[in-house]
């Protein structure tokens, strides 16, 4: 949290660490190691995390509000005037840490002797100096005459004082050790305001690690020793009152092998760390700068495209705060150098309007007082450490202020600021990026300042040849002047820019034709210079050109010049003349602007305009009121009118009459609005009140933040469909009535039919009953016929 970072939290910080430490410095740990003891004051750690964290100042505070001054009321009745020389130098300690933990934090490459364990190397050496010189000097004068410390011993064997060396060594990496390991907890980063590690590139443990391992063998050597090899010798003989030269030799040999192996792991694995760390920031490099770049093209697409300073400085802070995720940004534009005439700013600012109020009002904050007064273009600011006698601290979020100068040449035109958050932090590739950005948009101000100038120009060249030169060498459209012989008098560099020929190549010369021309004929200049008739001019440029409105004497013109440019080049160009002060022409001046690229766009425009003219649907645009702004001629002619002007500016209930307003067109508008957009039949009416049904497509039409601007429809006249369709209608109704008489006839042939099948069947049984019956009775016949025959 912010609050964190304060100098008041540090100092409440320090000293209860301080205090903590003195009250945990009188519960000691103690190793007992007869006839001595090793004591370890576990108090000492508060103060090594507070130089650890936040350097030696703050160290140094913690130290003597209690973490070390215990060791005085603890040590003092045992040591008498020795205390004089053993407790400075825990200050001390934690003073020789603090500072290299400050060297760390500033150091952008680390070097591997900034470890906080090898930087405790040179300390012991130095205290181990003070062990065996000054404390046995001081303790010869022991006892004292201050009575607590009357049973001080007055003089100290040297086995113990090595003793008391490798003690305090081993308390020594075990402090840092416990430090470094709370350090790198996220609970104690938090309490502390730390940021987040996102790295692990600290390897220095490992030579602590390495270190601890030979004392532990020198420790074990000695237990070894006692029991095995040397039996008459106790533990604390063999680990450091009677140690034996060749075993003094092993054991050092051990330790410095473990600590060069140490050094040689701990450098390698740091190698590889900052090796992923690298890697890792360089990916996060290109994000960012990407960002930035991004930020450069959208505000350098913003500087092609607006024209309005107003527009142009807020849009730019939006640009800056979206694309590079700043926390705020701030462009002021000064109206002499000095006093702000408008500040616009975006991104959570706060109030911002309180700002521009202040610095409109003619105040300056701090910050701003010292980049108008110096002669950087770039400064960098600590909010924390910079920012304190601000009024305005409150209202920049980041940790980081970043003020740079909007110029433009020697021209002072703004300041722009950025605040920037807390884990991004701001490298040198962005400030160039920041500063060119600044360039671009003082560019950008700078060119409105030339458009603005420009149609006072003219009037102005007469007063001297040397401010003419200084118009045109300063003006960023390609401008040059010939003078009465039609030798070019100036060149400059944007004419350069345009054509590819330099100033020196120009100068002097009266072949300015060539550029534009494959035959010599005079350019729009020359006839200018020599006064030449509206008809001589319409003879070289037919209906392309027009006289100034501005300028007597002047004209302008629009043409496409195929031998200029790799595809040729559309170019706008005026030509005015010079005169001096008793109205003679001695000279032209003649600007170009490539408006190439608006020709594009005016051709692409043409073509979508004959596209909507020419459609066979009606079409038609109204503003939020509904009154008319532009109709096709489709649409004029749909509802019998003669010409869009007598649309233009009328409502679009002139369409509709009061039956269909309020029956379809009023719900269908609803929709409209609702969703965006609807389809459906609506009835118009003619100019002659006749009505005809049209198949209508509205829609909305939204400016870029998605507001409702114009309304835009299209409409069919479905009149021949709906004929149509009732045609259709009537005689799908017709032909169900001929399907259905037709039906009834056929049903009474099919009732006449089976009377008439029922008559006939009823005949042929009849027949085939007489002939069984006629069978019958010859049969019954043929014996008559016999017996007649025989009598016969």
């Amino acid at each position: 949290m912010e609050y964190k970072n304060t100098t008041r939290f540090k100092i409440i910080v320090s000293i209860l660490f301080g205090l903590l430490g003195f009250v945990v410095n009188f519960y000691s740990i103690n190793f007992p190691f007869p006839p001595y003891t090793a004591t370890v004051l576990i108090g000492l750690l508060f103060p090594m995390l507070i130089a650890l964290t936040w350097g030696w100042r703050y160290g140094l505070l913690s130290a003597l509000a209690g973490g070390c001054q215990s060791i005085w009321w603890i040590w003092g009745p045992s040591n008498g005037y020795a205390i004089f020389t053993l407790v400075p130098p825990f200050t001390l300690w934690i003073l020789w840490h603090g500072y290299f933990a400050e060297k760390r934090r500033k150091s952008d490459d680390r070097k591997w002797w900034q470890n906080m364990y090898v930087v405790e190397i040179p300390f012991r050496i130095l205290t181990t100096i003070n062990l065996l010189t000054l404390v046995r000097w001081a303790v010869s004068f022991n006892p004292p005459p201050w009575g607590w410390a009357s049973e001080a011993p007055n003089v100290v064997p040297m086995e113990f004082s090595i003793f008391v060396v490798i003690k305090q060594f081993v308390v020594g990496y075990v402090i840092l050790l416990l430090a470094d390991v709370l350090l790198n907890i996220e609970f104690t980063r938090r309490f502390f305001g730390l940021e987040k590690r996102l790295d692990h590139t600290e390897t220095g443990y490992i030579i602590s690690l390495s270190l601890l391992i030979g004392v532990l063998f020198w420790v074990i050597d000695s237990v070894i020793g006692s029991v095995i090899f040397y039996p008459g010798s106790s533990f604390i003989d063999m680990l450091a009152l009677n140690i034996l030269p060749s075993v003094i030799y092993v054991r050092t040999f051990f330790i410095l092998v473990c600590l060069a192996g140490g050094l040689m792991f701990s450098k390698l694995l740091h190698k590889h760390f900052k090796m992923e760390e690298a890697r890792i920031k360089a990916e996060e490099n290109i994000r960012h700068l990407n960002s930035i770049l991004k930020a450069i093209r959208n505000v350098n697409q913003l500087i092609v495209v607006e024209n309005d300073r107003d527009v142009l400085l807020q849009k730019a802070c939006n640009t800056l705060v979206e694309a590079r995720s700043y926390d705020g940004a701030w462009l002021g534009f000064l109206d002499n150098g000095e006093t702000f005439a408008m500040v616009k700013g975006s991104g959570l600012w706060g109030n911002v309007s309180r700002l521009s109020e202040y610095l409109v009002g003619g105040n300056h904050t701090p910050c701003i007082s010292r980049m108008l007064a110096g002669n950087d273009v770039f400064m960098v600011m600590d909010k924390s450490r910079d920012c304190g006698d601000c009024p305005f601290d409150t209202i920049c979020l980041g940790d980081v202020i970043v003020i740079t100068s909007v110029k433009h040449g020697d021209r002072l035109f703004g300041l722009l600021a950025v605040s920037i958050i807390s884990d991004t932090g701001i490298d040198e590739e962005e400030k160039g990026l920041l500063t060119e950005i600044a360039a671009d948009i003082g560019l950008a101000l700078y060119k409105m300042e030339i458009e603005e100038s420009r149609k006072n120009t003219m009037n102005e060249l007469w007063e001297s040849k040397g401010k003419l030169s200084q118009i045109v060498y300063g003006n960023s459209i390609p401008t040059f002047v010939i003078d009465i012989d039609h030798n070019v008098t100036h060149w400059n560099k944007a004419c350069e820019n345009l054509t590819g020929l330099s100033e020196g190549e120009m100068v002097g010369s009266n072949k300015v034709w060539s550029i534009f021309y494959p035959e010599e004929r005079p350019i729009m200049a020359d006839l200018v210079v020599d006064g030449a008739s509206g008809d001589d001019i319409a003879r070289h440029y037919g209906g392309i050109y027009e006289k100034s409105a501005l300028v007597d004497g002047a004209y302008e013109a629009e043409d496409f010049f195929p031998e200029l440019g790799k595809n040729g080049t559309w170019l706008f160009f005026t030509a005015s003349p010079l005169k001096d002060q008793q109205g003679k022409v001695m000279g032209a001046i003649e600007t170009l602007q490539d408006i190439t690229g608006r020709k594009q766009t005016e051709e692409q425009i043409r073509f979508l305009s004959s596209v909507v003219k020419q459609s066979a649907d009606g079409m038609a645009i109204a503003d939020m009121e509904g009154i008319l702004l532009f109709v096709n001629d489709t649409w004029v002619s749909m509802h019998g009118y003669e010409k869009a002007e007598e649309l233009l500016g009328q409502n679009l209930s002139v369409f509709h009459n009061e039956e269909q307003l309020k029956g379809n067109v009023e719900a269908f508008n609803r929709k409209v609005k609702e969703k965006g957009y609807n389809t459906g039949e609506v009835g118009h009416i003619r100019r002659d009140s006749t009505i005809f049904p049209t198949l209508m497509t509205t829609t909305l039409l939204r400016d870029k933040n998605d507001n409702p601007i114009a309304i835009a429809g299209v409409a069919t006249d479905i009149t021949k469909r709906k004929e149509a369709e009732k045609e259709l209608h009537k005689l799908n109704e017709e032909l169900e009535q001929r399907v259905k008489d037709r039906t009834d006839e056929l049903e009474k042939m099919n009732e006449e039919l089976e009377r008439f099948n029922n008559i006939f069947v009823g005949r042929e049984l009849r027949m085939i009953e007489l002939k069984k019956q006629i069978a019958e009775l010859e049969k019954n016949a043929e014996p008559d016929k016999n017996s007649k025959d025989k009598t016969t």
